[in-house]
């Protein structure tokens, strides 16, 4: 039931991403928050959706290619410290501005790369933590714990 969970919270937040613009292509619907005078927060949507990326290569570069630079420089992962990214901050910024910048379709398909691509984001989660019982099954974990397993 909670794997259920994770994986509907991973589909709702590509669906923030894509149903307004799907819905402008399919209906005529005009949302509230597309006329002439909203468009000014626009440039605060797409310096988010610039930050968003950033912290997407920041996520990356610490979690993928820091390790791997490292074990090639030093030979080993003995004395390596693992340090954390940005994380969820660059997948919310990338869902926010493509919601807000809707009609436009190049943010909707930038803010899913960002999705996919960010290792400290909701979907990576879901991946990272799929097979760990204490997470998705409490009470099989506490059970083991109780008996001494």
């Amino acid at each position: 039931m909670r794997r259920c969970i994770g994986i509907l919270t991973v589909l709702g937040v590509f669906l923030l991403i894509w149903l307004p613009h799907l819905l402008s292509l399919f209906f005529t619907i005009k949302m509230p928050w597309w006329n002439s005078e909203t468009r000014n927060t626009w440039n605060f949507n797409f310096f988010l959706l610039f930050l968003g990326t950033l912290g997407v290569l920041l996520n990356l570069y610490l979690h993928v290619f820091r390790p791997f630079f490292y074990k090639f420089k030093h030979g080993s992962m003995e004395s390596y410290r693992f340090i954390s990214g940005i994380p969820l901050f660059s997948s919310l910024a990338g869902v926010y501005s493509a919601f807000w910048l809707t009609p436009l379709i190049w943010p909707c398909l930038l803010a899913t790369v960002l999705l996919l691509s960010d290792v400290g984001g909701v979907v990576w989660f879901l991946i990272f933590t799929w097979k760990d019982d204490s997470l998705w099954s409490p009470r099989k974990y506490n059970h083991q714990q109780e008996n001494g397993d």
